[in-house]
């Protein structure tokens, strides 16, 4: 979560910087082409930071997925999958996240069912654990009481 945020927080230092920089470049009367350099140089930037937040969240998916063993899409389909010149490696794409979101939510909701059938068929041994315990105890304190 947090190089997520930082990611983030550098993708906005590279709009914030761009803007000022664009205004002293207007202001200084800088000449067309330089400022058509200067925002090609900021679309590239912009756009590195973005497929850089975008391999994050796809690795962090694609990590939970495996742990969890839910099938993750085809690698060859392109329906879910980008390939980027940027780190020569894919990721998934918006449609691919929400369905590893889909397919994580799906195994989370299946192994708390487990987990929750368990616990349904030993809470009537563990409440008549506790009442045995407690009518022991009850007679164990009666007993001490009545000894001389």
């Amino acid at each position: 979560m947090f190089k997520t945020w930082k990611l983030r927080r550098h993708r906005r230092k590279l709009d914030k910087n761009f803007e000022k920089d664009l205004a002293k470049l207007r202001k200084n009367n800088a000449p067309q082409e330089e400022i058509e350099r200067w925002d090609y140089d900021y679309f590239e930037a912009a756009r590195d930071a973005d497929i850089e937040i975008e391999i994050h969240l796809s690795d962090r998916l694609i990590g939970i997925a495996r742990r969890l063993d839910a099938r993750l899409p085809a690698y060859d389909d392109t329906n879910f999958w980008v390939m980027t010149d940027h780190l020569h490696r894919g990721h998934l794409n918006t449609t691919g996240r929400d369905l590893m979101a889909q397919r994580i939510a799906e195994v989370n909701n299946r192994n708390f069912e487990n987990w929750a059938k368990w616990v349904r068929l030993f809470t009537p041994f563990i409440a008549a654990l506790v009442g045995i315990i407690g009518a022991f105890t009850g007679l164990i304190a009666v007993w001490w009481r009545l000894k001389p």
